[in-house]
């Protein structure tokens, strides 16, 4: 598959590149399976292609019917049974080369006798795919130029349509420049096709949060009945908006310009009286000059190289700005007493703030749902909290990198709290006990906590799905029994200090996602089989795990499990009860032979046991029986 430039994904077969390969022979003496690996990889690939034919047991027809009839075979296949059948051989050859040029065709013939045959039926090879490599560079720099963007690449594409490459050449050097025009009526035709509220998000994500992960601006927008789900939806489908594997939005760098030019648009003299100030230069002038209006809904600034130094700010430079929902202020330095200027604002993402921060502005956060200050001077006696407590609708709180922090707060029991990210809090050694207050927290990240040692009660929060203690310093997970029922996604990696995951571990019984990665753990608890749900378990570069136990085999859901760079020799016979098994990698493992029932069964798709060096023996595989084996890796 890898010759042919194809490869796997989510179960089907795809190009993942284009392929100068023509040709692809196998052979082979009489009886090894080359017609039976040949169907197979035909099966796999005929759905890339216009049109495919197979042409079998080509030495009996020749020598019953002549060339001809195979050849009428083939045009009947290519044309799906609606070609005419020739009379002679060179007319047909001399059809399938003229009309079969311009197609894409996947073509099978089994038992060639000679090149000479081959010739006789479609003539030399030479004529296959005739200049299309001319293209290809050409090809890939439209598509870097674009983006990839669907809705690009299909205008561009039709004016592109058998035009000469000096054309080509020109095109690519004018989308460098700036978007074709084209290309933004075909944009804006799709624009104004959304609602309301696919337009206000469309923006949000243009102007402040390409890259950033969905589930944190969904507050925002649900709190503003934005209607997010279907709005990102409806956004995806029209290709305006990608969704990451980490669940990050993704735009590419032309709909973004689109979009900040429906912004400007707005009122391209006075920035003032847009709905969003995205531009630094502008944004900084309107507050210096005191020129909030009521038509700015998001404003952001963003001091970083090439900026001037650091500006402070006194509060009345934001008069005017009463429907703001959106604000980043990025390590400025604010002073005065802000009363009640911020009634509207739903998000603060004020990174690097200043130690002033409480009673001193007099912050109305009252309608506030999300408040980021990464990288700021949050300790634990930081006068914020106080006013944090004060916050009655706030549902994410990102401290990301806050090092001064070293222990948490109380958290009050009136906290509607759902996401706390206290990542890369380097010298957090305490969370308080009060954490359990959280009874809405939906998900708890501390990775990077690396003095961390010991996780508090985490029994009463019922609605937490997420919990990340990646880095930290703790040395056992253990479970309460009937806490974190609906559980879904635990990580610890690279927990140096980990060496035991309780028994207890199978009261997670919503569990999906394990990833022990990086552990001193040696065993897994036999009750690891109780985790019906669970799809994917990693347990990567855990070197002192040396074998898995029996239980293994009631993880009836896995999909996914990584055991690679582990010490296991050899796997559990319970593995062969993994039926929904998708993907088994065990590179770098002390292996010593394959497991039969892994290789010869209906469900696996990716296999990896390259840099084994303990494996031997012969290797007993039923292709035919493994009909979906996308990848097996042995190098």
């Amino acid at each position: 598959m890898a010759k042919l430039k194809v490869g796997d994904r989510d179960g089907q077969t795809v190009k993942i590149e284009e392929t100068s390969e023509k040709v692809l022979g196998i052979y082979g003496i009489p009886g090894v399976g080359k017609t039976v690996l040949a169907k197979f990889v035909y099966n796999q690939l005929h759905h890339l292609y216009d049109a495919c034919s197979f042409l079998d047991k080509l030495q009996e027809e020749i020598g019953k019917h002549g060339i001809l009839s195979v050849q009428n075979r083939l045009i009947s296949d290519v044309h799906k049974g609606l070609a005419q059948n020739f009379n002679c051989s060179d007319h047909a050859l001399k059809y399938i080369q003229d009309r079969f040029r311009t197609k894409e065709v996947l073509l099978l013939i089994d038992d060639v006798k000679d090149h000479v045959q081959l010739s006789n039926l479609v003539g030399e090879l030479d004529w296959l795919c005739p200049g299309s490599t001319d293209f290809k560079e050409r090809s890939t720099n439209i598509v870097a130029a674009t983006d990839g963007l669907p809705l690009v690449l299909e205008k561009v594409g039709e004016f592109l349509f058998r035009k000469t490459k000096k054309v080509w050449e020109e095109k690519l050097i004018q989308l460098e420049k700036a978007p074709d025009e084209s290309v933004r009526e075909a944009f804006l035709k799709s624009y104004t096709t959304l609602d309301r509220d696919g337009k206000n998000i469309f923006l949000d994500i243009a102007c402040f949060l390409n890259g950033m992960d969905k589930r944190i601006p969904y507050y925002m927008w649900h709190d503003l009945q934005f209607s997010p789900a279907m709005s990102i939806l409806s956004l995806h489908a029209m290709s305006l908006v990608e969704i990451g594997e980490d669940k990050e939005l993704r735009m590419c760098e032309i709909l973004k310009i689109f979009g900040r030019e429906i912004v400007k648009n707005e009122n391209e003299n006075e920035p003032c009286k847009r709905s969003r100030l995205c531009n630094h230069k502008e944004a900084l002038d309107v507050l210096k000059e005191g020129k909030g209006t009521e038509y700015v809904e998001a404003l952001g600034l963003e001091f970083g190289d090439g900026y001037e130094e650091k500006v402070s700010f006194e509060c009345e430079r934001f008069d005017g700005l009463q429907n703001l929902r959106f604000l980043k202020l990025d390590q400025a330095d604010i002073r005065g007493n802000f009363g009640n200027r911020f009634w509207s604002l739903r998000w603060l993402d004020w990174r690097g703030c200043p130690e002033i921060f409480g009673d001193h502005l007099n912050l109305n956060l009252q309608n506030l749902v999300i408040l980021d200050l990464s990288a700021s001077q949050v300790h634990v006696g930081w006068s914020g909290w106080e006013l944090l407590a004060e916050a009655m609708k706030l549902k994410v709180l990102n401290l990301t990198g806050c090092v001064q922090l070293t222990a948490t707060p109380t958290f009050p029991p009136s906290m509607e709290l759902e996401r706390l990210i206290l990542e890369g809090c380097s010298n957090l050694e305490v969370i308080h006990p009060s954490v359990s207050n959280l009874e809405k927290l939906v998900s708890l990240n501390m990775k990077g906590c690396s003095l961390l040692r010991e996780l508090p009660d985490l029994g009463p929060m019922s609605d937490l799905k997420e919990l990340v203690i990646d880095g930290t310093s703790i040395s056992r997970i253990n479970v309460q029994e009937g806490s974190m029922k609906i559980l879904k996604f635990l990580s610890a990696r690279n927990c140096k200090n980990l060496t035991e995951v309780s028994d207890s571990i199978r009261y997670l019984e919503s569990l999906k996602y394990l990833s022990l990665n990086g552990s001193k753990i040696n065993t897994l608890p036999e009750s690891i089989g109780s985790l019906e749900e669970l799809k994917t378990l990693s347990l990567t570069n855990c070197q002192r795990l040396s074998d898995l136990p029996d239980g293994i085999g009631g993880l009836r859901s896995l999909q996914f499990l990584d055991l690679s760079y582990t010490a296991i020799k050899k796997l559990p016979t319970s593995v062969e009860n993994l039926k929904a098994m998708e993907v088994l990698r065990m590179r770098g493992t002390f292996i010593q032979e394959l497991p039969e029932t892994i290789l010869n069964r209906e469900k696996p798709v990716e296999i990896d046991f390259s840099l084994c060096q303990e494996l031997e023996g012969e290797i007993h595989f039923d292709i035919e029986r493994s009909s979906s084996l996308a990848i097996m890796n042995l190098r």
